[in-house]
């Protein structure tokens, strides 16, 4: 491959500064300009959709004050263009020795992404994606894919894990029904006692492949690589998902360490970059590397490099052809293949074509959300610089080009099937491309601060690592402050919930938001009590169900004294209405347990 370059200036030291200084300007307004039409956009087209949910209340409570903020360290970065003594002196000894700088930074994202687990989320999976990674890790553990169900609970095996699981219609079993190489991850780290601090070394590990890479893509651009890792190490996406079970941060450690492969020479690095795109094909869904990939693996075929070419674009079928036989490998290994269980696993034709029915305003809507908490989560300067540096890759072609190729096939996809993320620090569908974000930020700044040679002049590192010091400083503890306010409520019900006095809780999550995410069950039930979904028993089931022990009841007054968020369901489809009365009508003929009043904070006691 070979470096872009970048025309070399006639007279540099008469037109640095002058450039630097204009260049500067041009990257603060095009991102100030664009954060402010995104947001009024956000803001025009939750007031006239009104779609509701988590996605606006996200925009209005924690990404549109981030997008003031990025806003007013746009308006007075300039200033580090006037700093003076130390702090300059400071920024010498980081360019002198930046192999150092990505090994402190690559420490830092460790330590962030381990101590945050504990301390900003308490230790407790959020969403149900979270939570099912660990599930599986936990089943992992013992040495198997699948965990067995006893035969008493089978019949409600579907309500004591309502969400993302495997269903087997003998309910002799249950795992997720997610690909397993994030799990993977998580058990093998957790046998070191490492298990916290998966996304943080997972996210370490991207700061220095994205640092490779970018002495890789522009070996004349010395300070290229730090650059990109100080962008990417301020953005509060990649450190607060850092904290969390989330695949993302396997994804992009995966893409940025494929990448790092592919690009090498010799057919032993080809192979390896072929394994590492194996497992990130199994990381949990199997089409967000692939969308990463095929740009790369297009541009092979067009510099007619026939080997290559035909190496990568085989073993790309072969996966997608292999990896939908994982779950048949899972039954077999916990002897439930056959006629003794069927799984019923989701069908992506039919997942699509139900996603495809929800394209309309709504579908804008969420995009516009997403592309807000996108922007809104990086380091402010980085957005300028990617919206300077995408149409000079596009120009550039070959592994530039198909940078931004891959951000754009994985966002219009996404649009397309998934517009509403849900949870998520910053937007994780394209966390994943979070390099490729950081390295076309970089090819601007190569544009706004070239040298002679065409390379990066060490002016840039003064304002980024400004904007990156702001970022650490200011937008990275708002971010965890956020993701505590919203997630502690549900930590505080889940710590309640696990230490209730009965064999099982039923949750009626009628008029709680997300209230079936407080369904969690050890994989192999080894505590009690068991919780279970309400509403998702038919009437007849609640009323084994209310036989299986001690039963006690988790409703709205309990949720709302730990704070979590009450919505209105507006008019309750029939089934469920025909729940909520019969669950009723079993507590009133005292069948069916008692319903728990905590005291707001309380914790359970045996």
């Amino acid at each position: 491959m070979e470096a872009a370059s970048t025309p070399p200036e006639a007279n540099p030291r008469q037109q640095r500064t002058p450039m630097t200084e204009s260049g500067l300007k041009t990257v603060r307004l095009t991102a100030a300009y664009t954060i402010v039409g995104l947001a009024l956009a956000t803001v025009l087209s939750i007031k006239f959709v009104r779609n509701g949910g988590l996605s606006p209340y996200f925009f209005q409570s924690q990404d549109l004050v981030g997008m003031i903020l990025a806003g007013l360290v746009l308006l007075f970065l300039p200033a580090a263009e006037r700093l003076r003594g130390p702090f300059r002196r400071w920024i010498a000894q980081v360019s002198m020795r930046p192999a150092v700088t990505v090994a402190g930074l690559a420490v830092g994202a460790v330590l962030i992404g381990g101590l945050g687990w504990w301390v900003v989320f308490g230790g407790h999976a959020l969403s149900d994606d979270e939570f099912m990674a660990l599930f599986d890790a936990e089943i992992f553990r013992h040495g198997a894919l699948i965990a067995p169900l006893p035969s008493r609970f089978r019949p409600i095996e579907m309500a004591m894990q309502p969400l993302f699981q495997i269903a087997l219609k003998s309910g002799a079993g249950w795992s997720s029904s997610y690909y397993p190489v994030n799990a993977m991850i998580l058990a093998m780290l957790d046998v070191f006692g490492l298990g916290a601090a998966a996304g943080g070394l997972l996210s370490a590990l991207s700061l220095v492949m994205v640092y490779r890479l970018a002495g890789c893509l522009w070996p004349d651009a010395r300070h290229a690589g730090l650059v990109a890792v100080l962008l990417l190490a301020s953005s509060s996406q990649l450190l607060v998902t850092a904290m969390t079970p989330y695949a993302m941060s396997a994804h992009l450690a995966l893409n940025l360490l494929w990448l790092n492969l592919f690009l090498g020479r010799g057919w032993v690095s080809q192979g390896l970059a072929l394994v590492v795109a194996a497992a990130a094909t199994g990381l949990h869904q199997l089409v967000f590397h692939p969308l990463f990939a095929a740009p790369f693996v297009l541009q092979l075929w067009l510099d007619r490099q026939w080997a290559r070419a035909v190496f990568h674009s085989l073993g790309y079928l072969a996966l997608a052809a292999l990896w939908p036989h994982y779950w048949d490998l899972a039954l077999w290994s916990a002897h439930l293949d056959g006629a003794r269980a069927t799984a019923v696993v989701l069908d992506p034709s039919r997942i699509a074509m139900a996603q495809l029915q929800q394209l309309g305003p709504e579908a804008v809507e969420w995009q516009l959300e997403n592309l807000s908490r996108f922007v809104s989560w990086q380091n402010p300067l980085a957005f300028g610089l990617f919206l300077v540096g995408a149409p000079l890759a596009v120009r550039a072609g070959g592994v530039e080009r198909s940078l931004v190729l891959g951000l754009a096939l994985t966002f219009a996809l996404v649009s397309v099937i998934i517009p509403y993320q849900g949870h998520g620090w910053g937007y994780r569908y394209l966390h994943g491309l979070l390099g490729s974000f950081v390295l076309i930020a970089v090819r601007g700044a190569m544009a706004i601060w070239p040298t002679a040679s065409g390379g990066l002049d060490r002016r840039a590192l003064m304002p980024v690592m400004v904007a990156a010091l702001i970022s650490w400083a200011v937008l990275v503890p708002l971010r965890m402050v956020q993701a505590w306010v919203w997630s502690a409520p549900y930590a505080r019900a889940d710590a309640y919930l696990r230490h209730v006095p009965a064999d099982v809780v039923l949750v009626n999550s009628h008029e709680m938001a997300f209230g079936d995410d407080l369904v969690r069950n050890d994989p192999w039930l080894r505590t009690r009590p068991v919780i279970v979904s309400a509403l998702t028993l038919t009437p007849t089931l609640m009323e084994q169900t209310c036989t299986l022990g001690r039963v006690a009841v988790f409703d709205r007054a309990a949720a709302d004294a730990f704070h979590i968020p009450i919505v209105e369901p507006g008019k309750l489809e029939p089934r469920i209405a025909e729940r909520i009365a019969a669950l009723r009508r079993l507590q009133s003929a005292g069948r069916c347990g008692v319903t728990l009043r905590p005291e707001p904070g309380a914790q359970a006691s045996r």
